[in-house]
């Protein structure tokens, strides 16, 4: 598979614009440890379910509701 398009380099002002608040997370983040697979898992444990409220408040890609929490 081929384009006829010339590539372009990223513009990063202009194709991935960023606030200061962007940029205050990326730095927030720049030293936190990479979590193994057990830890990550055990991250998500901790976490919990998402209330049942909250969960049926979510709609389908069109608006619609995708299906009944019980």
């Amino acid at each position: 598979m081929s384009s006829n398009e010339g590539l372009d380099a990223l513009d990063l002002d202009r194709d991935l614009p960023t606030t200061p608040r962007d940029v205050e997370a990326l730095r927030a983040c720049r030293y936190v440890p990479r979590l193994d697979f057990e830890a990550y898992l055990e991250l998500l444990e901790s976490m919990g379910p998402p209330p049942d409220d909250e969960l049926r408040r979510r709609k389908g890609p069109r608006g619609e509701e995708v299906f009944e929490v019980l």
